[in-house]
């Protein structure tokens, strides 16, 4: 079947249904990307809240002054347990509370690294972003505590 000459800038029918699909999938990448990018920015607004409760954390475990938590409480650290944990690695309360804190920010600092390469290269891609917020959530556990 013969179609009639086109204009230049002109779509036919079926190139116009994938412009179509395709802005609308276009949309849809620019939303996730966005809400990946909100979460991302909340979760490392907490993760500064984190580090500066850092000192304050470690003056609780050294002074002896962690609260019990209450019964069925996901967060087991209490004074008995941080004074057991400590013992069983052969160190001071001191020690440990210092040896806790480096451990979960050495390995908190790696999956941010990893999560900061994966935004590097992320571009347009929606999934590449929430793989990096996976990343940046992945580490929150122990440092919350």
């Amino acid at each position: 079947m013969l179609q009639a000459p086109q204009l230049p800038g002109e779509l036919m029918d079926g190139e116009r249904a994938v412009t179509t699909a395709n802005g609308a999938a276009e949309r849809t990448n620019r939303l996730l990307i966005g809400i990946c990018g909100v979460l991302i920015v909340l979760k490392v607004s907490q993760y500064v809240v984190v580090v500066a409760s850092a000192p304050s954390f470690y003056q609780r475990v050294v002074q002896r002054q962690v609260p019990e938590p209450p019964p069925g409480s996901l967060t087991p650290i209490s004074n008995a347990t941080v004074a057991g944990e400590a013992a069983s690695r052969g160190l001071s309360v001191q020690a440990y509370a210092l040896y806790f804190l480096i451990l979960n920010f050495a390995l908190a600092i790696g999956f941010w690294a990893a999560a900061a390469l994966v935004v590097r290269r992320a571009g347009r891609d929606w999934f590449r972003w929430f793989t990096a917020l996976m990343l940046i959530f992945y580490p929150s556990g122990t440092l919350w505590q």
